[in-house]
């Protein structure tokens, strides 16, 4: 809420009320670039002639907004595609009604192989390297993929 009063302060808004962001945005379509390009214009040739702002610099609000990035490796992409298709084959079963063998599943397995994928990767070190060869990525993605195979999900 302070940095909204600060920037309508910046703005010279004040507490007065303004239109929502979506209004501007139709009003700017329906008027077209042309003519935002000249009220920007006259906009400052007024602020300049009333000696508000210089015209030497421009501020621009730079705001950055922090959120969680998901990134897409091997052993989630495994994850969230077989969250995915349970999902869609569970679907599948409440529509269809009776059927002869039901949808089994497999998300405990999968979650199980992509911590254990997880796992072999985090070993670094002369006994990780054993521990990598045993039961390494490899292994743990060949038995996630028998898993989702042995689900009816290839």
């Amino acid at each position: 809420m302070r940095a909204n009063v600060v920037y309508r302060t910046f703005c010279r808004i004040g507490t007065e009320k303004v239109p929502d962001e979506k209004t501007l945005v139709r009003l700017g379509q329906a008027i077209g670039p042309e003519m935002i390009r000249e009220l920007h214009d006259r906009i400052v040739g007024l602020a300049q002639q009333r000696r508000v702002i210089h015209g030497r610099k421009m501020r621009v609000d730079t705001t950055v907004v922090e959120s969680n990035i998901h990134y897409p490796t091997d052993s989630d992409l495994l994850h969230d595609g077989g969250r995915v298709l349970t999902c869609t084959m569970q679907q599948i079963e409440r529509k269809a009604g009776n059927l002869e063998k039901k949808v089994r599943n497999r998300m405990r397995t999968v979650s199980k192989r992509v911590i254990a994928i997880a796992h072999a990767l985090r070993h670094k070190g002369p006994e990780g390297e054993v521990k990598r060869t045993k039961t390494g990525p490899e292994v743990a993605y060949g038995k996630a993929g028998s898993a989702c195979s042995s689900a009816g999900m290839e």
